[in-house]
């Protein structure tokens, strides 16, 4: 009815009690409702106005604009399910009318990740709208609120196992216990200071996801993101949106004090090269660990992504790249800056011979690698140290 002429007669929609029974069916019925007062028609199959859903278990699912009283996971549709009579596209029309709330963590940046909230034992705690309804500890939680969205919390541990679950908005009594009645099926990925993928988790029977891994410390960055399922008939990530909450266990960081953060990669890099670079901490007992930070190159000639790797242009002439990481620690911002060396390959002549050489960094043993060439190919190699010219 939005914005047609009959909007007055048919605005606003209620929902009383009386007709639909608990908490979980006034939920599904008011959404339905609302959908309707955004221009929103039934969802239904050939045979009947209202689908009632398929699937089992935890995750049953139903669009809202049909009959979701019955399932676990109720969505927002545009007719992917087999029979569907209604393809308009729910998400879009909605959007067309109303906008998105703000993203409220960063997508991809590690160095911009959220902190896990976490207590001197190691505890990940959660409030929800039962105990906190004003949302006084925002901490710890989130929304979803687009299909792309993907959420980042960055975490500090010492040595142990990292425990932590991802639940959809029925966590303890928000809904009723029988129906879930949510729109969002969670997945979670945990990834080192690297971006290297260490675990993930996304249960084909449930809607919620937890990872447990034994980690030797450090730092490390917790992706949420909603996503489908493809168990039987399924369904897709196209509304898989809403409210999230993270609770767990951490291994307890060590009481240690940040003395210095260094930028760690290769100094010299040629034209057109990449190569990935890390922001390490030096802390008062004499250890060292990779932290997760926010990386800038301040130069049109290289771009830097949010886990230090960077990629160099093509240039004229050689030319220097300034480069700098922070890093939020214990409530304090740190920074380290260097400089980089992009090498013209056509004048990248390292050992005076004429001919173009090539410097190369090794990931495996954190070592530089020159290669002197004599116009045909290696002449030499030289194993240098970081930061040596």
């Amino acid at each position: 009815v939005w914005g047609g002429s009959n909007y007055s007669y048919y605005q606003p929609a209620l929902v009383f009690l009386d007709g639909v029974t608990g908490p979980h069916n006034i939920s599904e019925a008011a959404s339905h409702e609302l959908g309707h007062n955004l221009s929103l028609s039934h969802d239904g199959i050939s045979s009947q106005a209202y689908y009632f859903g398929h699937g089992s278990g935890k995750t049953s699912w139903a669009p809202i604009m049909g009959a979701g009283y019955r399932a676990e996971v109720s969505q927002w549709s545009k007719g992917e399910y087999a029979g569907a009579n209604n393809q308009e596209d729910d998400v879009a029309i909605i959007k067309s009318r109303l906008r998105h709330s703000a993203d409220d963590h960063e997508d991809s940046l590690f160095g911009l990740a959220t902190p896990l909230k976490v207590t001197a034992n190691g505890l990940v705690k959660v409030t929800t709208p039962v105990s906190d309804p004003k949302n006084q500890k925002p901490h710890n939680k989130g929304v979803i609120e687009k299909r792309k969205d993907v959420d980042l919390f960055s975490l500090y541990v010492g040595a142990g196992t990292i425990d932590l679950t991802a639940t959809p908005g029925w966590l303890e009594n928000y809904a009723s216990g029988d129906h879930r009645g949510m729109n969002l099926d969670v997945a979670l990925r945990l990834y080192n200071a690297k971006g290297v993928l260490l675990a993930e988790s996304d249960p084909p029977g449930d809607t919620n996801a937890r990872i447990k891994k034994q980690v030797s410390g450090g730092a490390f960055v917790l992706a949420v993101e909603g996503v489908g399922n493809d168990d039987g008939a399924g369904y897709s990530d196209y509304a898989s949106l809403g409210q999230y909450y993270i609770e767990g266990s951490l291994p307890p960081a060590p009481d240690l004090t940040l003395e210095k953060l260094v930028i760690k990669g290769p100094r010299r890099l040629q034209e057109s090269g990449e190569a990935n670079y890390r922001a390490t901490a030096l802390w008062d007992d004499g250890s060292s660990s990779n932290l997760v930070a926010v990386w800038t190159a301040e130069s049109p000639l290289a771009t830097v992504d949010g886990v230090g790797h960077l990629q160099a242009k093509a240039i004229t002439g050689d030319a220097v790249v300034p480069l700098s990481a922070s890093v939020l620690f214990d409530g304090e911002i740190y920074e380290a800056e260097t400089e980089i060396t992009l090498v013209d390959r056509v004048s990248g002549d390292l050992d005076g011979d004429a001919d173009s050489d090539i410097l190369w960094h090794h990931e495996g043993d954190d070592r530089n690698r020159l290669w002197t060439m004599d116009g045909e190919g290696r002449e030499k190699v030289h194993v240098v140290a970081p930061g040596d010219p």
